[in-house]
């Protein structure tokens, strides 16, 4: 049987996830976010915290990332279309 504090905890864990937890605070963004690769740095914008994590993580595809970064130009703009 599920003990209903584990729900509760699971459910205020995943809450705190979306919202950003602790550490964001009302008015945080946009967030900039800067990424170093072999060119330099990288400049991001998050809108929210799961994009603050998935930036501050290379998205969990850093390999793709520095790959990607050796073949856009300085002054390129980039924009993902969902």
């Amino acid at each position: 049987m599920i003990k209903i504090n584990r729900v509760k905890f699971t459910l205020n864990n995943l809450k705190n996830s979306l919202r950003g937890g602790k550490d964001d605070k009302p008015g945080l963004y946009p967030l900039k976010i800067e990424l170093p690769t072999y060119r330099g740095k990288l400049q991001f914008e998050a809108f929210s915290p799961v994009e603050k994590y998935r930036l501050a993580n290379y998205g969990g595809e850093k390999f793709f990332v520095e790959e990607f970064t050796k073949l856009i130009e300085i002054d390129d703009i980039v924009l993902e279309v969902v």
